[in-house]
């Protein structure tokens, strides 16, 4: 296996550098230095620092369309989606936590990050009410809404609790998944939160 290219070592760089200072603070003479490459490089690769730095946020952005082509025309679940879906997002939380720390630090601050992740979670939010509303709750389009963002809700939360508390191992996260999933079907029987 060779080298990294120079485009991914800029981007493995920026995103360490982002993580640590922000978007404001970081610079593109400290991204280039800690690649290994000259800044000029940087710029041959990417025209501006805003560039550079949604490209960071493109790997969460590009996981999360994947998730939302997955909750597509799934029919006849018995909830192993739903598992699946908070496994892999616990363990991307739990790879990737910095990256998800300065994604909820710079929706803050900067609006046009938040549009740019609003229509992503739009996006997510209309796969997984349309996910829930075909194979759960087939009364109410409107108690599956509140279902796929309650269950947003609680994936949100568990990577928030799991970088709190630590990592956990492989097998402790799919059992922890099995609950949550269980709990959560269970509160939406019958199309209504119970």
């Amino acid at each position: 296996m060779g080298r990294p290219s120079a485009r991914e070592r800029i981007i493995s760089a920026a995103t360490e550098v982002f993580c640590q200072r922000g978007y404001v603070e970081a610079t593109t003479l400290e991204i280039s230095q800690r690649a290994g490459i000259a800044e000029v490089t940087l710029f041959r690769n990417f025209n501006t620092k805003k560039e550079l730095y949604f490209e960071v946020l493109g790997q969460i952005k590009g996981h999360l369309s994947e998730v939302i082509e997955s909750l597509k025309d799934k029919d006849n679940d018995d909830g192993t989606m739903l598992k699946n879906l908070l496994v892999d997002r616990l363990t991307m939380g739990e790879k990737n936590s910095r990256l998800f720390g300065l994604l909820m630090n710079d929706m803050q601050y900067h609006d046009e990050v938040r549009k740019e992740f609003a229509g992503i979670y739009r996006g997510l939010l209309d796969a997984l009410t349309d996910y829930l509303n075909r194979n759960f709750i087939k009364t109410s389009p409107k108690e599956a809404s509140f279902a796929s963002r309650y269950f947003i809700w609680i994936m949100i939360g568990s990577v928030i609790n799991q970088n709190l508390l630590g990592g956990t191992d492989s097998q402790r996260t799919a059992d922890q998944s099995d609950r949550i999933i269980c709990m959560f079907l269970n509160s939406i029987k019958g199309g209504r939160l119970q």
